[in-house]
């Protein structure tokens, strides 16, 4: 997941709600499962965010509009 809110300056709501509470459950395929959100090293950003605009171009545009850097969350079983 990243974190882009369309480029604006301010952190999602939902990335700081995870940031407060990153024990959280996502929903795939109908089935509930439980994960652990965290952020992305720069190692695993640097290897992700290139798919984030591979997928939709518009992630490149917010990177350039926002000083801050676009947070990329990972999701792990807990």
């Amino acid at each position: 997941m990243a974190a882009s809110n369309e480029g604006a300056d301010a952190y999602p709501a939902w990335y700081l709600n995870m940031q407060a509470q990153p024990a959280v459950e996502v929903e795939i395929d109908a089935a509930t499962r439980p994960v652990r959100a965290r952020d992305a090293t720069v190692d695993e950003r640097t290897r992700l965010y290139p798919r984030f605009i591979a997928g939709k171009a518009a992630y490149a545009e917010y990177e350039r509009m926002t000083s801050r850097p676009i947070a990329v969350v990972i999701l792990e079983p807990r």
